[in-house]
């Protein structure tokens, strides 16, 4: 066996067994059922198979127990709000408006206007035929303006602050639209032209004394309150005693006319509301309190910026 010339050994015969022969039809669901070949076979066609899925909803009620701390808070004190600073800053040292302080307001202005010669001369020379002497005539035409101050001043205030003059005085343009809404101008009349309203607005306004401390605080571009009261003075002259034929030369009654027939029954309801009105049923509540308080201080700012400064410097 081991010489170089003896033959190999036989390899060792496998038997192979032959393959089961092929079906002679297809029992499956196959993609091609006329073919049977091998291939055919066991190529399954494809189903869309659905499930369908159902639910149930489980709930399960939990009941929880917890403690909720109420604060009790105070009651909403006046007092203790933004507006308290009134006590001490109005004029009236109190949150409304009073009769009091108007009537103090109204005694300076008339103060004021009875320091100015020439137009207490024009009074007493236009109520010659009421028979009343200076002293009379000028006491006389105090009550008449003293009782219808409050709806004068309400007036003012309204039309001035329609401008930019600011509420305690009235700039020309303000001051016309007053007489133009209350109807006072009447064009084909000799005295009470549209021009001659305007002549009353800057003799009004002119200063008699310009070195005095009321001269250095007057406005010259505006009515100050006590040259709104002038000015309705002189406009009563304009308007009757020397426009209507026959009216009787009495100052107090042409006064009474123009404030009582002309001027208050025009005037728009807003001119009208009482600011006590106002604070009474709009401002003095727990809400604007709250409201003005978040704002409080830019509100302060905006003042200080735009308000009028003191005539002695200052802040």
């Amino acid at each position: 066996l081991a010489s170089p010339i003896a033959h190999p050994a036989p390899v060792l015969y496998v038997p192979r067994p032959t393959l089961a022969p092929l079906p002679d039809k297809h029992t499956l669901d196959v993609k091609d059922p006329v073919t049977l070949e091998a291939k055919a076979f066991g190529d399954l066609a494809p189903k869309p198979y659905r499930f369908g899925i159902s639910f149930e909803r489980v709930t399960k009620e939990v009941e929880t127990k917890s403690e909720e701390i109420i604060k009790v808070r105070d009651p909403w004190d006046i007092y203790a709000s933004v507006f308290a600073p009134r006590l001490k800053e109005c004029d009236a040292r109190a949150f409304y408006d009073s009769t009091p302080s108007e009537k103090k307001m109204f005694a300076k202005d008339w103060e004021r206007v009875c320091e100015k010669e020439k137009f207490v001369n024009m009074l007493v020379r236009e109520d010659k035929d009421s028979g009343r002497n200076a002293e009379e005539t000028m006491h006389s035409m105090a009550k008449i303006m003293a009782d219808s101050y409050g709806a004068l001043y309400q007036a003012m205030c309204y039309y001035g602050a329609l401008g930019n003059g600011g509420d305690f005085s009235l700039q020309f343009n303000e001051y016309t639209q007053l007489l133009d809404e209350c109807g006072i101008p009447l064009p084909e009349s000799e005295f009470c032209k549209r021009s001659d309203l305007d002549t009353i607005f800057i003799a009004t306004n002119y200063e008699e004394d310009k070195n005095s401390a009321m001269s250095k605080l007057n406005d010259d571009n505006s009515l100050m309150r006590f040259e709104y009261i002038e000015a309705l003075c002189r406009i009563a002259v304009a308007r009757f005693l020397r426009t209507v034929p026959d009216f009787p030369k009495d100052i107090s009654s042409a006064t009474h006319k123009l404030i009582h027939e002309v001027m208050l029954p025009c005037m728009p309801p807003e001119a009208m509301v009482d600011p006590n009105d106002f604070r009474r049923k709009r401002l003095y509540f727990e809400e604007m309190d709250l409201i003005y308080e978040s704002h409080l201080r830019a509100l302060k700012a905006i003042y200080s910026r735009y308000r009028q400064r003191p005539p002695g410097g200052g802040l």
